[in-house]
Parts: structure tokens; C-alpha cells; sequence
């Protein structure tokens, strides 16, 4: 939408510069045929005086008659400066407002230049946004991967926005100077409209003031041999003119013809460029697919150095285990052996605990019966009990039946911590075997990603080894092209300095043209209204052919004038394609 709005303006834009050109050519026609409408009225104003006057010419002049005729003559001729310094005046204005015109005309082509080089300016700046949104959208697709260049992308994205308004704001400027030159034409043009006013006063006041300009044929004949002599050397320089103008033709032909030719080298020199642009565009693409593999290829490097620490760790928790396995072997196996021999020892106890009392009992009345008969020695006892003989050595060293039953508890408590305590080692080696095999699965996770990883940087460094040969091959390419853009631009440089060449010789002998056409602005007083004699007989003067030819003449001029100007423009525009070549 903002391209077509652009296109748009530029339409536009280019519509009122044509419109613009066409009326300023229509208001230099008008002048023309005001200038031509005020010649040919002062040619009839003399022609008529001087009918007038050769009617009222007497034979015979009394010497009153004469005074008198001295009179009219003195006042005339004064009359007749006056209007020729009015006349002069207004010349002189109309000078000024033409050269006026002529700067506006100028400060509008300027402005114009300006306008195209804002254009290019906004096309510039249109293309680099196009760019910086695509590397955007590059940047969204990638955003979750590197969102540093992403933010770069968007302070880049802004800047090209800030360009774009500053760009918009310069041409609007440009096209209220434009406006303001407009204006300044527009009020130049109603100058000339009260010029031509006033011209036209003039001719009344010149036409009422006929009656009294007499006796001047002595003087109009000396302006005629003058006249002719002038349009004798006119004619010698018109021919000249042409000559040179046809000459000018030929080489302005030939010139084109180079011209063609260089810009089809010219053509074929962008397109190379464009070439070596995508080219450097994809060396730049390999360089940020090496800077997004570089991140990759580190944490390949990082998961190898985790992966190496894992399973050394999983190497020594495995060693850990296998120890740990086998000392849980030996436990559970003396755990076993304990828990039997506490069962037979159990059941033995009991029994041994019947065994004692079904003894006690014999005891007591053993040693009911022994203590009516006398004592016992130990030997008996340990002979009879061993059990009892170990009992009575206990209570011998001063403990008593509770403490040796309390010793027995701790026993037992002792033997149940020690399984409490194997259990406890069990649920540690079940919550091991659970890490570790967790720990494999994770290793394993990592080894496939480290795989994927790999196969995705393969392949863009396959890519980038062929894009680096084909840039190889393409590097010797630009020397050539090179070459051949300074021997265009040496070309461009020689043809720009002979146009400009051609142009100062085609302004010299315009000039004088133009001098020879107009010369009546340098001649001052008398020398002005003998000017006007002369101009005046050109109807009488049917001898002078070359005369009746000048506004054709000056046609031609203007049409060479006009495609020497086209030729000049179009050579711009080359020399325009050609600066981003050269840059």
C-alpha cells in the first residue's frame, strides 16, 4: 500500500511538472506573438506616417510654413523620445520580468532535480525496509534460537523507519518549495500580463502621436541601407548557424549512438554487480548459519564433557554397586547365618530355659537335700550344670539375675538394629540402581540429541564448503567488470565534457543571434527610435527575403535548442543510472 500511495505521488507530481512546462511554453508563445503583434504595429505606424507624409509634402514651402514645420518637427521629435525612452522602460521590465521568469523556471528545475533525487532517495530507503522487514521476519522464525540478533534486527527496523519519516518530511518541504516557486511563476506571469497592459497603452499613444512625425524620409533611407547591410550579415550568420547546428546534429547523433552502447555495457555492468551483491549476501548467509552452529557445535562439545562425566560417575557408582552388591551378599548371607543361629539359638535357649528349671528344680532339691547334708564344691556344680556353674560365676562377680537379663535384652535389641540397619542399606542400594538408571536414560536422551545436533551442522557446513568454491570460482569475475566500469566511466567523463564543450560553442553563436535579433535593447535615444524606422520599413523592404524567413528561422533555432536540451537531459539521466555503479 505505501508503494502504490508513492507511485501515486510520484504520478502526480510528475503531471504537474508537465502541466507546469506546458504553461510556461504557452506564456513565452504569448510573449512571442505580443512582441511580434508590437512589431508589426509600429511597422504599420510607420508605414502609415509615412504615407502620411509623403502625401502632405508642398512643392513650395513658405518660409512661415517652414518655422512652423521646425516646430512640429522639434516637438515631435521630442515626443518621440519620450516614448522611445517609455518604450525602453518597458523593454527594459520586460527583460527584467522574463529573466525573473527564466529563474523561476530554473529554481523549479531545481527543485525538480531535488524532488527526483528525494524520490531516490525514498526508493532507497523503501528497498532497505523492505530488507530489514524481511530479516525480521527472518529474525521471528529464529527468535527462540537467537534473540539477540532479533533485537538488533528491530533497533535496525527502527532506525530505517526514523530514515523513512525524515525522508517523507524533506520531500514535503520540497514540494511546498515548489508550491512557493509556483506561486513566484504565477506572480511573474501577472507582471507580464501589466507589461503587455502597458505595451499596449503604448502603441495607442504611439498610433495617436503619428500625425506628428513627419519629414524623416532622409533619415529612413540611411536606416534602410543599414537595415540591409544587417540582414546581409544575418543571413551569413543563419547560414553559419546551420551549418554548425547540422554539425552539431551529427555529432549529437553519434554521441547517442555511444551512448547506447555504453549503457548496454552499462546493463550488463549492474547485472554483474547485482550478481556479486547476492553473492555477498550469501557469504553473509554462511556466515550467520557458522555463527548459529557455533552455539551448537559448543553445546556438543559441552553435552560430550557431561556425558564423559556421567559415565565415569555411572563407572564408579556401578564399581560402587557391585561392591555395594556383594557386601550385601556377604550381610544378607551373615544375616542368614545370624538369623539361624538366633533361631537355634532361641530354641536352644528355651530348651536349655526348660532344661534349667525342670534342673532348678532338681537343684533345689538337690540342694535342699545337699544342705541338710553339708556344701558343694564348684566342680560338682560345673559338673552337674555347666549353665548353672556360669550363672553362679556371674552372681559370684556381683551381678545379679536382672542384669544378666538386661545384657541378654541388649543382645537381642543389638541383633535388631543390625537388621533394621540391613534394611536401611537395601532401600539405599534400590534408590542407587533408580539414579542410575535414570541417569543412563538421560546419557542416552543427550547421546541422540548430540547425534541430531551433529547431522544438522553437517549439513550446513557441507553447503558452506560448496557456496566457499563457488565464491572462489566467482571472485575472479569482479576484476573484469571492474575494468570495464572505468573504461566506461572514462568514456561517460570524456562525452560529458564534450557535450558540455558543444554547449558553450552553440551558446556563443546563439548569443549573437540573439544580440543581432535584438540589438535595439543597446541602443539608447536617437539611436533607438532610428531602430524603429528601420523596423518599421520591413513591409516596404519586398527586396529582403531573408527577413520575411526569421520567425521561421527562430522556430528552427527553438526546436534544436529544445532537442539539444532533451539530448542534455537524457545524457543526465545516464549519468545517473550510472553513480550507483560507480559507487
Amino acid at each position: 500500500m505505501e508503494e502504490e500511495k508513492r507511485m501515486m505521488e510520484e504520478k502526480e507530481l510528475e503531471e504537474k511538472r508537465m502541466m507546469e512546462e506546458k504553461e510556461l511554453e504557452e506564456e513565452v508563445e504569448r510573449a512571442q506573438q505580443r512582441a511580434r503583434l508590437l512589431r508589426a504595429a509600429e511597422n504599420d505606424l510607420e508605414w502609415e506616417r509615412r504615407n502620411d507624409f509623403d502625401d502632405e509634402i508642398p512643392v513650395e514651402v513658405e518660409p512661415n510654413h517652414c518655422d512652423v514645420t521646425r516646430g512640429v518637427r522639434h516637438t515631435s521629435e521630442q515626443n518621440e523620445f519620450e516614448l522611445g525612452q517609455q518604450l525602453q522602460e518597458a523593454q527594459q521590465e520586460l527583460q527584467e520580468q522574463s529573466s525573473r521568469l527564466e529563474e523561476q523556471q530554473q529554481a523549479a528545475a531545481r527543485l525538480q532535480e531535488q524532488r527526483t533525487m528525494a524520490t531516490a532517495d525514498y526508493r532507497k530507503a523503501d528497498a532497505g525496509l523492505t530488507r530489514a522487514l524481511a530479516a525480521e521476519l527472518a529474525t521471528c522464525r529464529e527468535r527462540d534460537q537467537v534473540p539477540s540478533d532479533e533485537a538488533s534486527l528491530v533497533q535496525q527496523l527502527e532506525r530505517r523507519a526514523a530514515e523513512v519519516a525524515r525522508l517523507t518530511v524533506e520531500l514535503a518541504d520540497r514540494g511546498a518549495e515548489l508550491a512557493a516557486a509556483n506561486a513566484a511563476k504565477c506572480r511573474a506571469l501577472v507582471q507580464a500580463k501589466e507589461i503587455a497592459a502597458k505595451e499596449i497603452s503604448f502603441q495607442y499613444r504611439e498610433r495617436k502621436m503619428a500625425s506628428e512625425k513627419e519629414v524623416l524620409e532622409k533619415q529612413m533611407s540611411l536606416l534602410l541601407e543599414s537595415l540591409k547591410s544587417q540582414a546581409e550579415e544575418l543571413s551569413t550568420l543563419r547560414r553559419q548557424h546551420r551549418s554548425r547546428v547540422l554539425q552539431l546534429q551529427a555529432d549529437l547523433a553519434n554521441k547517442m549512438d555511444q551512448l547506447g552502447t555504453e549503457q548496454a555495457e552499462k546493463e550488463q555492468l549492474t547485472q554483474q554487480a547485482a550478481d556479486l551483491e547476492q553473492e555477498e549476501n550469501y557469504r553473509q548467509q554462511l556466515r550467520s548459519h557458522e555463527r548459529l552452529a557455533q552455539p551448537y557445535k559448543e553445546g556438543v562439545e559441552k553435552a560430550e564433557a557431561r556425558s564423559n562425566e556421567m559415565l565415569r560417575s555411572v563407572n564408579e557408582l556401578r564399581s560402587l554397586l557391585s561392591s555395594a552388591s556383594e557386601q550385601q551378599s556377604r550381610l544378607e548371607v551373615h544375616l542368614d547365618e545370624t538369623h539361624t543361629q538366633h533361631g537355634q539359638y532361641l530354641v536352644e535357649r528355651d530348651k536349655v530355659i526348660l532344661q534349667l528349671r525342670d534342673r532348678l528344680e532338681t537343684y533345689e532339691e538337690q540342694l535342699q537335700a545337699i544342705t541338710r547334708k553339708g556344701s558343694l564344691s564348684d566342680e560338682a556344680v560345673e559338673a552337674t550344670s555347666p549353665s548353672a556353674a556360669a550363672v553362679s560365676r556371674l552372681l559370684r562377680q556381683g551381678m545379679t539375675l536382672t542384669q544378666i537379663f538386661t545384657g541378654f535384652s541388649q543382645a537381642k535389641e543389638q541383633l535388631t538394629a543390625t537388621e533394621a540397619e540391613s534394611k536401611q542399606f537395601k532401600l539405599c542400594l534400590d534408590q542407587i540402581l533408580k539414579d542410575i538408571d535414570e541417569g543412563t536414560r538421560a546419557i542416552q536422551r543427550q547421546r541422540e540429541d548430540y547425534e541430531s545436533a551433529v547431522q544438522t551442522i553437517d549439513s550446513p557446513t557441507g553447503n558452506n564448503d560448496e557456496a566457499l568454491r563457488e565464491l572462489e570460482t566467482a571472485r575472479a569475475k569482479p576484476d573484469g567488470a571492474r575494468r570495464r566500469l572505468r573504461i566506461v566511466q572514462h568514456e561517460r567523463d570524456r562525452l560529458a565534457a564534450q557535450t558540455a564543450d558543444l554547449a558553450m560553442q552553440f551558446c556563443v553563436p546563439l548569443k549573437k543571434v540573439e544580440e543581432a535579433r535584438g540589438g535595439r535593447h543597446h541602443t539608447p535615444g536617437r539611436a533607438r527610435a532610428g531602430y524603429l524606422r528601420r523596423t518599421a520599413d520591413r513591409p516596404a523592404s519586398g527586396h529582403l527575403p531573408g527577413q520575411r524567413g526569421a520567425p521561421g528561422a527562430n522556430q528552427e533555432l527553438l526546436s534544436v535548442v529544445r532537442e539539444l536540451s532533451a539530448a542534455r537531459e537524457e545524457l543526465n539521466t545516464q549519468r545517473s543510472w550510472l553513480r550507483p555503479v560507480d559507487n
